[in-house]
């Protein structure tokens, strides 16, 4: 009886306890997917001493070579992962090696020598890569063609003087985005190869929702993603009225 009875008591007891530590946990309510407005800038770091300093003497095939040749050439119907334009894909290091990279020499290179005389990407094709987009992949390969990657976001990052159209905003488009955004077959219909053409797709905010890659939205860039800190400074500059400084 003695065992019955403090057998009850135990278990009033863990009743008790248990009762005491659900009472405040609600039920979770799943929530709703909403548009996300937040400004990146109020909650960026401003810089970060994670991976390696970026050097202006260097040229990095992650953060400066690979946009270039995404945006340019690693098109639906030229060398993205579907097509294989003459089974060559440039969307990665493996498979851009594969396209006649000899190291440490650019006028050697398959690669570079098509892109110098201007046959990639093709005429017509509507898609023209500037002499700086050009310099940059022949610095790359005379450097060694090495895989390597640098921290954008290392050190502090100005949202304010660094963050001008003409000398951080237009580069970076023009880099990791104009190459899908150009001509008759511009992704989705919009083009952003002018001031006026990338304002007016900040007007919609189609411009933030894809390079913030918000949800409902198409990311830009493909296959890869801004910086925070690049983030932070176009997110300022959007803040700051997008003008064409």
């Amino acid at each position: 009886m003695k065992r019955l009875i403090f057998s009850s008591i135990l278990f009033t007891s863990i009743l008790s306890i248990m009762s005491i530590g659900c009472k405040h946990q609600p039920l979770v309510t799943p929530t709703p997917i909403v548009k996300d407005t937040t400004s990146i800038s109020t909650v960026v770091d401003k810089g970060d001493s994670t991976g390696w300093r970026c050097s202006a003497d260097s040229v990095y095939f992650q953060y400066d070579v690979l946009p270039v040749l995404v945006s340019a050439c690693a098109r639906s119907g030229c060398h993205d992962a579907i097509t294989r334009e003459d089974g060559y894909q440039l969307t990665d290091y493996a498979n851009t090696m594969k396209k006649g990279v000899t190291a440490g020499s650019a006028n050697n290179s398959k690669l570079y020598k098509e892109i110098a005389n201007g046959s990639m990407p093709p005429s017509g094709s509507g898609i023209t890569m500037t002499q700086a987009q050009k310099d940059i992949i022949a610095k790359w390969i005379n450097q060694g063609a090495k895989n390597l990657n640098c921290n954008p976001n290392y050190g502090k990052c100005d949202t304010v003087g660094g963050a001008k159209f003409a000398a951080y905003v237009q580069p970076i488009v023009k880099n990791k985005c104009e190459g899908c955004h150009t001509g008759a077959g511009a992704g989705g219909g919009i083009k952003l190869t002018t001031y006026a053409e990338i304002k007016a797709s900040v007007a919609t905010g189609r411009f933030w929702g894809s390079i913030a890659q918000l949800a409902a939205y198409s990311p830009m860039p493909k296959g890869a993603k801004l910086s925070a800190c690049e983030l932070a400074k176009i997110d300022s500059w959007i803040k700051r009225g997008a003008l064409n400084n």
